[in-house]
């Protein structure tokens, strides 16, 4: 599993609209669905950290898959 999908997994885990994920990341709905769709290869670190601190995401699961998906 790559980041663009583990992206998409966080989203959906979390039962959130493209719309409403981009709102919380602060982003477009054209960036959310882009990366989704592959037309951007990887997702800035920018936003990265956004998911890491907004829904608490473990860093290291997000950009290598290692350890739980949320940090206890």
């Amino acid at each position: 599993m790559n980041v663009r999908e583990r992206f998409i997994q966080i989203r959906k885990q979390l039962q959130l609209t493209q719309s409403k994920f981009a709102e919380e990341l602060q982003v477009s709905i054209a960036y959310v669905g882009a990366i989704e769709s592959g037309k951007i290869k990887s997702v800035s670190k920018k936003v990265l950290y956004r998911i890491h601190e907004k829904f608490n995401v473990n860093f290291n699961w997000l950009l290598a898959g290692n350890g739980e998906m949320f940090v206890q």
